[in-house]
């Protein structure tokens, strides 16, 4: 049997973990914005329009949402 894990492997368990699902996420992520402009490459204008506008009434209830996390830049 092995030994019990103490704090510190446990947090360095879950430092591992986070670092590893953060990497995933940024591959997910890169392949996500290719697929979108993919797809905004096909849309038509007038509907391109339709998109910003959604997407930035998403973008505001997003940031009225959680106004930490979406904070303005100075």
């Amino acid at each position: 049997m092995g030994k019990p894990m103490d704090m510190g492997d446990a947090l360095l368990a879950a430092a591992v973990s986070a670092y590893r699902d953060l990497k995933a996420l940024s591959h997910r992520e890169r392949q996500l914005r290719e697929l979108l402009s993919q797809l905004l490459s096909a849309l038509p204008d007038y509907l391109l329009g339709r998109y910003l506008q959604e997407t930035q009434e998403l973008s505001q209830a997003e940031a009225d949402g959680c106004p930490v996390c979406h904070r303005a830049v100075l």
